[in-house]
């Protein structure tokens, strides 16, 4: 069965033909995070570089734009192995990992407990999160407006991945801090998902939800 294409969302409908329509656009009414993501799927990478410098400080709204632009997995990839060593760009192959998998749990392509669906096993995985994860460990500090979300991501890539050390060493750095995303994918609640692996990393002792 071949693999269905990267959709924009989980609310995907369909056609009473059984095809499936397209969801909504995750770039919702923001048309410089849409302009800055064909750009990158074109090569053009100096937009979404652009995009993320005037986004600023702005949190919320940049952890929704990156999130956009790493709807073009393969272009996300191409921008990150381009960008200088300190670019925010580094992070956005890990972000598109996560967001394939949702995909494909979604559509019932994998399993849907993230762990046992190897989806962050492969060479290729391996390859992007450690590349990720060493630029984290040189660039991050505590005054990036995307720590939260690059560390949330970070870990979850890292639990899955199996690589219980790394994963540890990050659940130190967020603390109490869980983002739905990615700890929500394909259905779960995020917040039991992130204090299961939390203080399964960590060997916390007692329930999930006093880690």
């Amino acid at each position: 069965m071949p693999l269905p294409p990267l959709s924009h969302g989980p609310g995907d409908e369909h056609a009473p033909d059984g095809a499936a329509r397209p969801g909504p656009d995750p770039a919702l009414d923001d048309a410089e995070a849409g302009a800055a993501r064909a750009a990158l799927a074109q090569g053009r990478r100096q937009a979404a570089r652009a995009l993320l410098l005037r986004t600023g400080d702005d949190w919320d709204r940049r952890a929704h734009r990156i999130t956009v632009l790493a709807h073009e997995p393969h272009a996300a990839a191409r921008a990150a192995e381009q960008a200088p060593a300190d670019s925010p760009l580094a992070i956005l192959p890990v972000v598109a990992h996560a967001e394939r998998y949702r995909v494909l749990a979604a559509g019932g392509f994998v399993p849907c407990d993230p762990v046992a669906s190897a989806h962050w096993r492969g060479s290729r995985a391996r390859d992007v999160m450690k590349a990720a994860f060493d630029w984290l460990l040189e660039w991050e500090h505590d005054g990036h407006p995307r720590r939260l979300v690059d560390l949330n991501h970070l870990a979850h890539a890292k639990v899955c991945e199996g690589r219980g050390a790394e994963a540890a060493a990050l659940f130190r750095h967020i603390g109490p801090h869980v983002t739905p995303e990615p700890w929500s994918y394909p259905d779960r609640d995020p917040h039991d998902a992130f204090r299961a692996a939390r203080a399964d990393a960590l060997g916390l002792p007692g329930r999930p939800d006093e880690a």
